[in-house]
């Protein structure tokens, strides 16, 4: 990650984040239209229920990414920085994971799973 690229890695990990828990909600068909919508879902439907894998401390997480991507947007003076983009990217790494795992558990997402993870690690289908 370039020094001037810090903000734009914030940005991409909370929205890769977003499009996971979008993602889990599809799945009860609920749709968010708002990022507060999007998160205040996730909690009630995968938080507070502990379903899956999910706990409050990754709301928490998401919380703090959403601040952060938040900040990188829109603070004309906010400087993001290496340690901090690190933590972020890792939080949305964790996350996705967590979303696969789930994911990966409903027998008719098993083949939605495996050809999203051929594309994110750029493997054509055999």
């Amino acid at each position: 990650m370039e020094k001037e690229k810090f903000k734009s890695a914030n940005n991409r990990a909370f929205y890769s984040i977003e499009k996971a828990i979008k993602a889990l909600l599809a799945v009860k068909e609920i749709n968010a239209e708002s990022h507060r919508g999007c998160l205040s879902q996730f909690n009630i439907h995968f938080i507070q229920l502990e379903e899956g894998e999910f706990r409050k401390g990754d709301y928490k997480d998401i919380a703090s990414v959403e601040r952060i991507r938040n900040n990188s947007d829109y603070d004309d003076f906010y400087i993001a920085d290496k340690k901090e983009c690190k933590n972020v990217v890792r939080t949305a790494y964790e996350f996705y994971q967590k979303t696969v795992a789930y994911l990966e558990n409903i027998a008719e997402y098993k083949d939605v799973i495996e050809n999203l993870k051929m594309v994110l690690e750029n493997k054509p289908e055999e």
